[in-house]
């Protein structure tokens, strides 16, 4: 297993794992970004913070990353600079393999070393491995939006 910091040309491999989720409250998104837009955030995202892929014999199996604070709007501030969301997405056929956890122990440590101060971990509920994932790694919970992202209308 390997982990490196992602470019641009691993886009359409990010993008695979993360259609897996589209359909889901597991992304709030509503609609699956073309692979520029996907690149363009790899590019975007990772002059800030770092976008990790943990991969295997070439083939991604997983990513990570932290949205820089300006991308959302609750913490466009200059005072939110100092924090960070994260986010981790791992291919479904390759979940239960304590790559979440490589992964986010990995970003949160070069996040320190970049003078973050505060890490949070957003997850949509249920969600049992997330969870999980947050728990083991000391996040504690920090409040719950109730009736929150609807999809498709429901």
């Amino acid at each position: 297993m390997n982990l490196r910091f992602a470019d641009e040309h691993d886009a359409a491999a990010c993008l695979a794992i993360y259609a897996q989720y589209i359909d889901t409250s597991i992304t709030f998104e509503t609609a699956l970004p073309s692979e520029v837009e996907f690149a363009g955030r790899i590019r975007s995202y990772g002059a800030v913070y770092p976008w990790l892929i943990a991969e295997e014999e070439g083939k991604i199996l997983a990513y990570a990353y932290a949205p820089v604070s300006y991308t959302h709007r609750a913490q466009e501030r200059a005072a939110y600079d100092w924090n960070a969301e994260l986010s981790v997405y791992v291919s479904k056929n390759a979940a239960g393999r304590g790559l979440g956890t490589r992964l986010y122990r990995a970003l949160l440590a070069l996040l320190k070393e970049q003078g973050v101060r505060t890490a949070y971990g957003v997850v949509t509920m249920p969600n049992d491995a997330s969870a999980a994932l947050h728990q083991k790694l000391g996040f504690g919970l920090l409040g719950t939006y109730h009736n929150t992202g609807y999809k498709n209308g429901r």
